[in-house]
């Protein structure tokens, strides 16, 4: 307890009377705000203003200490014009200069394709076709050139004496051309990487456009339907690769098992679906001899063990039958009263649903669901031992049909993707073996028929 707690339990003031005065506090300068009052901003004290106070006011003029620069009215006139059109526009004028001999800066966007250019002699030994003539050839050119290139606008604009031609022939002429006339100037032989890049850029396949272009037009002109069904195959493709990847997991997991630990044979064997059976029929034989080994002394099992034939007794003697012997019930007694036989029980209390077999998770969610869509309840409301005997059966029939089920759905997607890859091979060997003497099946299996006596 300090000095001030006692002052303040006997109700004395803070401090002595006579003691020293306290220090003031020196507030600190706040800054004055400007757009607002000096009565308002007394009364806010220490708080802090609700909303930021800003006052309107232009923007302040730039000091700055550069010397403005001057701009001149010249006239110009534009190199990619033909016309010498005369033009004027301002340009600043820089230091000891006028602006004059400066080129227009937008003289240099001025670019045009460089198009390769044929004589008469030319044409006549290497450029004639007999689809296309000489002036049509010039007029493509001249289209060519007066377009950049631009083979949609070319395709559009193309009308030679009312003759129309598509963009493909159009292309496929122009290229063919070019591949000639550069050939003939300079062989393949002693062309430069240079001038072998060039050659290789002029090729086209005017074939192999049309038909990408029917494919995209097919492609474009689907309906809902088709779209739909290709969505659904390509979502099966995807689920058959997965299915594919998984086995080859569990595949590779189970040679791994077998290689640990390390054997001295080979598991060359084991690596398709023979050998895989049967290793697993000799897994089930060597589990049978492992129960069928001898015992000596009630131990099980042990290596190198003889087995000793037990020991004569004497025999026991016999008894009195009894005349209160218990009376064996009928099956329907049994079930009348309620009556049960078991080899094993527990002890202590249990319910008898705690006592259900339980089934894996992935398997149990799936029986629940189907058990859910067949409106059979999940939970049992009186679990009897006939009902828990019944529910157990149901739960392993549902299992067994949703396994056989899924088992049905995988072998359906196999057959109709082994029918889509080998269905014109199967065609044609179908055909075949029909020629020879055959018949063929619903599956596209050629049989034999049999030979008349």
């Amino acid at each position: 307890m300090t000095s001030a707690d006692v002052r303040d339990a006997f109700n004395l003031p803070a401090k002595p009377e006579g003691g020293p005065p306290a220090p003031k506090k020196v507030k600190a300068p706040q800054p004055r705000l400007d757009g607002i009052t000096r009565e308002l901003y007394s009364l806010l004290g220490d708080n802090v203003p609700p909303v930021a106070i800003q006052q309107n006011k232009f923007k302040e003029r730039p000091k700055l200490r550069q010397k403005a620069a001057s701009w001149i009215w010249k006239p110009f006139s534009n190199g990619a014009r033909a016309d010498e059109l005369q033009l004027s526009h301002w340009v600043k004028k820089i230091d000891g200069q006028d602006g004059e001999g400066a080129m227009y800066r937008f003289e240099e966007f001025n670019k045009s394709v460089d198009i390769i250019q044929y004589t008469d002699m030319e044409y006549n030994s290497e450029l004639q076709d007999g689809d296309w003539s000489k002036e049509e050839t010039d007029y493509l050119f001249s289209l060519c050139k007066e377009y950049d290139l631009r083979f949609v606008v070319l395709a559009d604009r193309y009308d030679f004496q009312g003759r129309q031609r598509s963009m493909e022939e159009i292309k496929d002429r122009y290229y063919a051309v070019c591949r000639k006339i550069t050939t003939s100037r300079t062989p393949l032989s002693i062309m430069t990487p240079q001038q072998m890049d060039r050659y290789h850029q002029l090729q086209y396949d005017k074939s192999r456009e049309v038909e990408r272009k029917a494919y995209v037009t097919a492609l474009l002109q689907r309906s809902p339907e088709e779209v739909a069904e290709e969505e659904a195959l390509f979502i099966e493709a995807k689920r058959i690769e997965a299915n594919e990847k998984r086995m080859a997991q569990e595949r590779a997991e189970l040679l791994r098992l077998l290689e640990s630990p390390p054997s001295k044979g080979s598991i060359a064997s084991y690596t398709g679906s023979q050998g895989l059976a049967a290793l697993a029929n000799n897994m089930l034989l060597a589990d049978k001899n492992k129960k069928k080994k001898p015992t000596i002394d009630g131990i099980v099992g042990v290596p190198g063990a003889t087995a000793t034939p037990p020991a004569k007794e004497s025999p026991a003697p016999q008894k009195k039958p009894q005349h209160n012997a218990l009376k064996k019930l009928t099956p329907r007694e049994e079930v009348l009263f309620g009556i049960s036989y078991h080899e094993k029980l527990t002890p202590g209390v249990a319910l008898r649903s705690t006592k259900l077999s339980n089934l894996k998770p992935t398997v149990a969610q799936k029986v629940t669901t189907a058990m859910t869509e067949l409106g059979i309840s999940t939970t049992l409301t009186m679990p009897t031992a006939r009902t828990s005997a019944m529910y157990e059966q149901l739960q392993q029939a549902i299992g067994v049909l949703l396994e056989t089920k899924k088992q049905a759905d995988k072998l359906e997607t196999e057959i109709r993707v082994a029918r889509a890859r080998g269905g014109s091979f199967g065609e044609a060997e179908a055909e075949g073996r029909g020629k020879r003497g055959g018949s063929v099946d619903d599956a596209g299996r050629a049989s034999k028929r049999p030979k008349k006596p």
